[in-house]
């Protein structure tokens, strides 16, 4: 993605110095995207020519948590031309049918496939995933060398702490909100350095979709799942999955590291 403006360019530029090694002053918004941004997502920017290039922007957009995540499913809504990396999220069939069975059937928000009647779209997640990353150009990628590079990771560690929603005009999404060890954001950006792929957003704001409901439910029933929870769900996950376009999918198990005792009651 190229830059649109001068300053825009020479932002990236800081950013790309900043991520490198290569600048002495780097302030807090600049150290901020160079964290959050790959080094070839910010050399696309930087490299840009300044040529016709306006000085300024006029107007700074800055997406926000809700449009980060209305974009990612925008993107699930369109056809399914990327490939997909997923993290099985091993919570247990009976706590994760019971978190189920707070949400009433009337509640939630189907579609009916239009190439398919018989698939019917959204509603409940019965897979509990966690995207690791969205918008593979899997045609450009050998299977092979994605899973030798992902097969480095150790499987994360993951904690489902908060359960909130996020709202477009069409549905709202229950879901917990994840942290998890750095292994699962590593793999995230080693990816987007190593592999060829799309998207419209920078950020990686990991979550696991518990369900679609009808507009304005999502609220109540974040709060219910929230009561109905006595701690917070702690799982390893050492299941990847990679779903390609073409509907095939690959699986295979990473390495679990030895427990160590985790202190983290955050």
């Amino acid at each position: 993605m190229p830059a649109v403006s001068k300053r825009q360019r020479h932002i990236f530029g800081w950013a790309l110095a900043c991520k490198r090694g290569e600048s002495n002053y780097c302030p807090k918004r600049i150290k901020k995207l160079s964290d959050t941004m790959s080094i070839k997502k910010l050399r696309d920017f930087a490299k840009t020519k300044e040529k016709n290039l306006p000085q300024h922007v006029t107007e700074r957009h800055i997406m926000s948590y809700e449009e980060f995540v209305n974009e990612a499913l925008r993107q699930k809504e369109e056809k399914h031309s990327f490939g997909c990396v997923m993290l099985t999220v091993n919570v247990d069939k009976k706590l994760w049918d019971k978190i189920q069975d707070v949400i009433l059937e009337e509640d939630l928000y189907t579609e009916i496939d239009e190439d398919d009647p018989e698939i019917i779209k959204y509603g409940r997640e019965d897979w509990p995933h966690c995207t690791v990353l969205y918008g593979l150009k899997s045609e450009e990628i050998e299977d092979s060398d994605l899973k030798e590079t992902l097969s480095e990771y150790v499987a994360p560690k993951v904690k489902l702490k908060k359960v909130t929603c996020f709202k477009n005009d069409k549905y709202d999404v229950v879901k917990f909100d994840v942290k998890a060890t750095d292994s699962l954001y590593d793999m995230n950006k080693k990816l987007e350095e190593d592999f060829p792929f799309e998207s419209n957003y920078p950020d990686y704001l990991p979550h696991v979709t518990i369900a679609y409901v009808k507009p304005g439910k999502g609220d109540n029933y974040a709060e219910k799942i929230m009561d109905l929870l006595e701690k917070k769900i702690k799982v390893i996950c050492p299941e990847i999955v990679y779903s390609k376009p073409d509907g095939d999918r690959i699986s295979f198990n990473l390495e679990i590291e030895e427990e160590s005792d985790d202190k983290d009651d955050e």
